[in-house]
């Protein structure tokens, strides 16, 4: 319930900021809303996070070795703080939260796997987002979407499976980690080549 209350903010506000027909006046007001909700979500979830590992800390949860433990509301803060600025960052150059999402998981020590399913999870409502956005705008081809929707899950399919295989023979999930620098890379060097070959 809390991501679908987000989502529809975020469709919502910009749909209204993008439309043209509103004034700049409403649009700005939109704005200020959009940004007073997020601090108001922002602070309920924390406040959520908080309770949660109180509640685990009274029971006795048995935490992981690799599990990241949240001291105090600072932490958590932190941590959203960061998830802030890594979505304007991608929000303002084009690529996936993954990209900077990914390391700054792992500068909490989080595993790999884990590490890989959460950014799955925020790309999944990010692309909800846009393509609902897009979708509104009426600016999706859907001849491409959907020839690129099938290569897409096929792939996902693809490397998932054998990124398990690999990590169940070997034991080691180093794997992950190489696959996130080579994309890093890969991105790294698309942006200059791109202005290159224009």
């Amino acid at each position: 319930m809390f991501i679908f209350i987000n989502l529809s903010i975020l469709i919502v506000v910009q749909c209204i900021y993008k439309n043209k027909n509103f004034s700049k006046e409403i649009r700005y007001a939109t704005a200020i809303i959009f940004a007073i909700l997020m601090i108001l979500m922002t602070m309920y979830s924390v406040r959520e996070v908080n309770e949660i590992q109180k509640t685990k800390n009274d029971q006795g949860y048995k935490f992981d070795s690799q599990d990241y433990i949240f001291k105090n509301v600072k932490d958590i803060l932190l941590l959203s703080v960061f998830c802030m600025i890594a979505a304007i960052l991608c929000g303002a150059t084009g690529i996936a939260g993954g990209m900077v999402l990914g390391p700054l998981f792992l500068t909490y020590n989080m595993q790999p796997q884990v590490m890989s399913a959460t950014n799955q999870f925020i790309t999944l409502i990010a692309s909800i987002a846009v393509a609902s956005q897009f979708a509104y705008l009426q600016l999706i081809y859907w001849g491409y979407a959907t020839l690129y929707m099938v290569i897409t899950v096929f792939a996902v399919f693809l490397g998932i499976y054998s990124v398990n295989i690999y990590v169940k023979k070997t034991g080691k999930q180093s794997i992950i980690l190489i696959i996130l620098v080579i994309c890093l890379a890969l991105a790294f060097v698309s942006i200059p080549l791109k202005a290159i070959l224009k």
